[in-house]
């Protein structure tokens, strides 16, 4: 149903990026209906723009964030992949080279898990 929704709208405004994200669409249809499920996009496990197979699920890459270019994937998997732990939201953009526009894409996707948003500690 959204495949077909996806589809008229790629015949009322057709660019190039519409078609891109028509093909991924259609690529995600056919998986999930072969049984493949996904997981999400998550720090410290996700790459920049290889989808990776993990426990039979397949890990979505950074690059499949509407908004995120390869330069922005490649820097969040060079600082997340190694293991390096950050103390807050606040940190991340400049440790990982990425905009604030970028992460609040990732805290709505809950790829950031517990991370809280300031390092300024609450006392009450």
């Amino acid at each position: 149903r959204n495949l077909a929704r996806a589809q008229d709208l790629l015949k009322t405004e057709k660019t190039a990026k519409n078609e891109d994200v028509i093909t991924s669409l259609q690529i995600v249809y056919e998986y999930l209906l072969r049984g493949y499920e996904f997981l999400p996009i998550e720090l410290g496990k996700s790459k920049a723009t290889q989808y990776c197979v993990e426990d039979d699920k397949i890990r979505l890459p950074f690059l499949s964030i509407r908004g995120v270019g390869e330069t922005a994937a490649a820097s969040l998997e060079a600082a997340t992949i190694s293991g390096q732990q950050y103390l807050s939201m606040e940190a991340m953009p400049t440790a990982a080279g990425v905009s604030n526009t970028v992460m609040e894409s990732l805290a709505e996707l809950g790829a950031l898990g517990s991370l809280p948003k300031s390092n300024q500690m609450s006392l009450f």
